[in-house]
C-alpha cells in the first residue's frame, strides 16, 4: 500500500493561510475549513515544489495511486482547491 502523500507532514502556512494536513483543516484568519483528504494529498503535494511545474502525470500517480483516473478528475480537484 502506497503511504498518503500527507502522512508524516506537520501543519505548516502558505502565506497567510495554515495548512493542517493531520485533521484535512485549512485555517484561514481563524476560520477552520476541512477538506476532503484526497484534496490535501494533492496541496500538500504541490506544497512540496513551490517554485516547480508538477506534471499532470506525476499528480495523477502520486496522488490517485492505483486507480485509472483522467485529466478531468485533476482539474475538478484543482478547481475545488482554488
Amino acid at each position: 500500500m502506497t503511504a498518503s502523500p500527507r502522512r508524516g507532514t506537520g501543519p505548516f502556512r502558505l502565506h497567510d493561510v495554515e495548512i493542517r494536513p493531520a485533521s484535512n483543516e485549512i485555517v484561514v484568519a481563524g476560520v477552520r475549513t476541512r477538506i476532503k483528504p484526497r484534496l490535501m494529498d494533492l496541496l500538500v503535494r504541490l506544497a512540496a515544489a513551490p517554485d516547480d511545474v508538477v506534471p499532470r502525470e506525476t499528480l495523477l500517480a502520486e496522488v490517485w495511486p492505483r486507480r485509472m483516473v483522467n485529466d478531468d478528475v485533476l482539474s475538478r480537484a484543482i478547481a475545488d482547491l482554488r
